[in-house]
């Protein structure tokens, strides 16, 4: 039997909810856990991958280590939430052309916004338009949320047709949906391009010099579990609910987000990509992709890495010319403004030796 109805919590949230009284398995996005447990089932990740039996009455996978499941089913007087990620949104747009016919060394993913068309053009024209590197075939995504605008999604179909370049999955084109945008690249990559050695997610307002990126992953090349970037430890969850990464405690309860690798660019290794794609479904959604990321090597038991010094990314630059001479320094930089991307790229790689197409 299943109950389903809506609880409103004091935040003003809704969320819909099913109580499995006989089937274990939750037929919506969320599981039901009856209070009642004194260790507050269902709330911590389930790190040390314990195989911790059913409890009578509700399905929960996430458990912290000490946890016993020997209790009575009750009828909740107040329910603790549990919340899965929604792995698998639909494609409405994907490359046609195959990853198999010319593998890529490097897989360059961006998510962008439906609407930052010229955003995505200017990438295509400086850091993601270079092909190769060291005769190393690099590979440009950009990916998207769906659109209600049918004049803007006309004008996407008609860049993905022309570009190549386009993933564009059901979710709805929202801030908050990143988190489903970097699930839907990792999957992509995963079933569409495993012939990939490395993903480099980058922002379409992050410039990167891609011939020093290239550079550096050949050095790991025959490394596995390879995670690099901007490393960020002890971070505190957000609670602020007017803030945009707000992080509901019932989804994530823990003060701080485990070691990340900040979102503007950061390195995943393929046999490290696969593995994450095969764990989002038992991982609670976090609203910070780099933050969810960081979670997911934490499950898999992976510590990211700080890439400096050899591949130094600065991910909160100032803009200032007087500073310029530095990017010569750097491998990636973030924020740039729309109008000085190109400037800043230019001043970036004027000594790099890469094979751009235009």
């Amino acid at each position: 039997m299943a109950i389903s109805g809506w609880v409103q919590k004091n935040t003003a949230m809704f969320f819909r909810i099913h109580l499995q009284s006989l089937d274990p398995s939750p037929s919506g996005p969320l599981a039901v856990i009856p209070d009642g447990h004194a260790e507050g089932c269902g709330v911590s990740p389930h790190f040390e991958k314990l195989n911790c039996k059913e409890c009578i009455g509700a399905n929960f996978g996430l458990r912290v280590k000490s946890l016993s499941c020997n209790w009575s089913f009750a009828f909740p007087t107040r329910v603790l939430l549990s919340f899965p990620v929604q792995a698998g949104w639909r494609l409405l747009i994907s490359p046609e052309k195959s990853c198999a016919d010319d593998s890529p060394f490097i897989a360059l993913v961006s998510l962008s916004a439906a609407s930052d068309f010229r955003g995505r053009q200017l990438v295509r024209s400086t850091w993601g338009g270079v092909s190769r590197v060291n005769n190393r075939r690099v590979r440009l995504v950009f990916v998207l949320g769906a659109v209600q605008s049918p004049s803007v999604q006309s004008a996407i179909e008609a860049e993905a047709r022309e570009f190549e370049d386009i993933i564009q999955h059901e979710a709805p084109e929202k801030y908050v949906h990143l988190t489903y945008k970097l699930i839907t690249a990792v999957q992509w990559l995963a079933a569409s391009c495993p012939q990939a050695k490395f993903m480099v997610k980058v922002d379409t307002d992050t410039v990167l010099d891609i011939q020093k990126m290239g550079d550096y992953l050949i050095s790991k090349e025959t490394e596995k579990n390879v995670a690099v970037g901007v490393l960020r430890r002890e971070i505190p969850v957000e609670r602020d609910l007017s803030h945009p990464n707000y992080q509901d405690p019932w989804t994530y309860p823990h003060p701080t987000y485990p070691p990340y690798l900040a979102g503007p660019c950061y390195v995943l290794s393929m046999d490290l990509v696969e593995k994450i794609a095969a764990k989002f479904s038992t991982l609670p959604l976090l609203s910070n992709e780099d933050c969810f990321v960081g979670l997911s090597l934490q499950v898999l038991g992976v510590t990211p890495q700080d890439s400096a010094p050899q591949a130094e990314i600065n991910a909160f630059w100032g803009t200032t010319d007087a500073r310029l001479k530095d990017l010569r320094l750097l491998t990636a930089v973030h924020p740039i403004p729309l109008d000085k991307r190109e400037h800043f790229w230019k001043a970036m790689t004027q000594r790099s030796n890469v094979n751009h197409e235009v």
